[in-house]
C-alpha cells in the first residue's frame, strides 16, 4: 500500500533563510511553521552540504515546505511577497556552490555553473544559460506541476533571488536593461511587478527568463578566482556522487520517474539510465522490497493529491498523471486512498481550490 507521506524531499536551509526575512518584516515564527512538524531547533546549523549529504536530519518533504510557503502567503497577505524571500538567497547562501559561483570568471560562467548544479539550490525549476542570437540570459523551466499560488511564489522568490546574487557579487547589472518572463499570470499586480523591479515584466510565457544585453554576460566578475571556482565545482561533483550512492536504488528510481510528471519513463528507459538490465533492475528492487509499479504509484499518488489542491480539472490531472482518461485515474486515486478524487478535493486537501 503506497505511503501518504510525500517522497521527494528538500531541506531546511532554505526554510530557514525564508524565516528569517519574515522576522525581518515582523511576522511571528510560530505562525510561519504552524502544521508543519518543524521546529526552530531543526533550523540550527544545517547546511546545504548537510542536505547533500543525506542527512536525514534536515530534510523535510515537499509537503513540509509547501506548508510553510502557505503560511507565509497566508500570514503575510501579500501574493508578491515571493520577491521579499528571494532577496535572503545570496551566493553564499549555496555553500559550495555559491563560493563556485562567487569565483567564476564571468556571469555567463556563473549562470553555467547554477545550471550544472541547481539540484544543490532550493529551485523547483531546471536553470539553463540562454546565449544564441534571439536571447541572452537564463531560463527557468518548471521541473513538475505546482498549484497556482505556490507557482507565483516560487517564479518570484528564485527570480529575485537570481537579481540579489549578481547585484551582491559586484558585476555592473542595470535591470532598466532587463526583461522578466514570468510563468504566473498575476495581472492585477502587473504595474507592481514593474515598479518592484525597476524593469519589463511579461507574464503567463511558458517559463520564466530573464533576458539582458548579451554583453553583460561576458562582465568579468571582481571576485573571479579560477582555481577557487574550479576546486568549488570539483566539490560539488562529489557531494552530488555522494548523493547518489547514499539514496539508494529506490531513491534513484523515484528520482527519475518524477524528474517529467506527465511523460513517466517505463522500466525499460528508467533501467537504461541507470545502466542496468530491466532484469537486474526488478531483481534488485525486490531485494529492496519494492517494484517499478509500485514505486510509480506512489509518485502519482503524491501529486495526484498536490494537485488537487489547486483548481485543475481531474481531466487535466488525468493528464498530467499520464492517464489516457480520467475515469482511469480515478479508479487508480480510490484505490490508494479509499476515495474518489473529488471527494479528496472537497473534504481532505490542504488547501480549497483556486478559483
Amino acid at each position: 500500500m503506497p505511503t501518504e507521506k510525500p517522497l521527494l524531499s528538500h531541506h531546511l536551509v532554505g526554510i530557514r533563510a525564508a524565516l528569517r526575512i519574515m522576522r525581518t518584516l515582523g511576522f511571528n515564527e510560530t505562525d510561519c511553521l504552524r502544521g508543519t512538524d518543524i521546529v526552530p531547533s531543526m533550523l540550527e546549523g544545517s547546511s546545504v552540504s548537510d542536505a547533500v549529504s543525506g542527512s536525514s536530519s534536515i530534510n523535510i518533504t515537499l509537503d513540509q515546505e509547501f506548508r510553510f510557503y502557505r503560511n507565509v502567503l497566508n500570514v503575510s497577505g501579500d501574493p508578491l511577497i515571493g520577491l521579499k524571500i528571494g532577496e535572503a538567497y545570496r551566493y553564499e547562501s549555496y555553500g559550495l556552490l555559491g563560493y563556485a559561483m562567487m569565483s567564476a570568471h564571468t556571469l555567463r560562467d556563473t549562470i553555467a555553473i547554477a545550471a550544472d548544479f541547481s539540484v544543490l539550490t532550493f529551485t523547483h525549476f531546471t536553470i539553463r544559460l540562454l546565449d544564441t542570437d534571439e536571447a541572452a540570459g537564463v531560463a527557468y523551466t518548471l521541473n513538475y506541476e505546482l498549484a497556482p499560488d505556490l507557482l507565483q511564489f516560487y517564479c518570484d522568490r528564485d527570480l529575485e533571488a537570481a537579481f540579489t546574487g549578481v547585484r551582491h557579487s559586484g558585476i555592473d547589472f542595470n535591470p532598466r536593461n532587463t526583461k522578466v518572463k514570468l510563468m504566473h499570470n498575476d495581472i492585477a499586480n502587473q504595474e507592481r511587478y514593474e515598479q518592484l523591479l525597476n524593469c519589463s515584466v511579461e507574464l503567463g510565457h511558458h517559463r520564466n527568463e530573464i533576458l539582458v544585453d548579451r554583453k553583460i554576460l561576458s562582465h568579468r566578475s571582481p571576485q573571479r578566482d579560477r582555481i577557487a571556482s574550479e576546486y568549488c565545482q570539483a566539490q560539488c561533483k562529489k557531494l552530488l556522487s555522494k548523493f547518489g550512492l547514499q539514496g539508494g536504488l529506490v531513491e534513484q528510481v523515484r528520482k527519475i520517474l518524477v524528474s517529467r510528471p506527465g511523460s513517466f519513463p517505463n522500466i525499460d528507459e528508467t533501467a537504461k539510465q541507470l545502466n542496468m538490465s530491466v532484469r537486474t533492475l526488478r531483481r534488485n528492487l525486490t531485494k529492496k522490497g519494492s517494484s517499478f509499479q509500485s514505486l510509480l504509484d506512489e509518485i502519482r499518488q503524491q501529486l495526484a493529491q498536490e494537485y488537487l489542491t489547486s483548481s485543475m480539472s481531474i481531466e487535466r490531472i488525468a493528464e498530467l498523471l499520464g492517464y489516457s482518461e480520467a475515469a482511469n485515474f480515478s479508479h487508480a486515486f480510490k484505490r490508494w486512498t479509499g476515495m474518489a478524487p473529488s471527494y479528496y478535493r472537497l473534504n481532505k486537501a490542504p488547501t480549497k481550490p483556486c478559483n
